[in-house]
């Protein structure tokens, strides 16, 4: 899976529903963002003279927008969400592991050389397990 298809795959795990809502430019938007989120994208750009960054629409965006690969505030929406499926999620360094209730590792990723990359990987892993339990 691409870095697109795993931002989607968190996107709809954490029930970001398809909005219904274009952007004026004929296309439509693929989700509806947490309140607590904002986004940077090169398409429909507005300058913000406060931080210096454009950044658009902080309500929706489009799949190859979704910034879980590369931003904590997004990555740890999956963590919260998995926690509260009644996991643990540890971090230490470049490695991250998810425990169930009774404190057995369920998942340990340790290959990446950041913390973030680790985290992604195993939250990925995690939700396609989680997933595939539920069916």
């Amino acid at each position: 899976m691409n870095t697109t298809e795993v931002n989607k795959k968190f996107a709809e795990f954490l029930g970001w529903g398809n909005p219904n809502v274009g952007n004026g430019l004929g296309r439509m938007y693929d989700f509806k963002l947490s309140n607590t989120l904002t986004i940077i994208s090169e398409s429909e750009l507005y300058h913000c003279s406060d931080c210096g960054r454009d950044s658009y629409n902080a309500d929706h965006c489009f799949t190859e927008d979704l910034l879980f690969h590369n931003d904590w505030n997004w990555l740890m929406l999956v963590v919260d969400k998995i926690e509260s499926l009644d996991f643990a999620v540890e971090v230490k360094r470049t490695w991250c592991r998810i425990k169930d209730l009774n404190q057995t590792i369920v998942l340990r990723w340790e290959e990446d050389a950041t913390k973030i990359e680790a985290v992604y990987k195993a939250c990925s892993m995690i939700v396609d397990w989680y997933t595939a339990q539920k069916k």
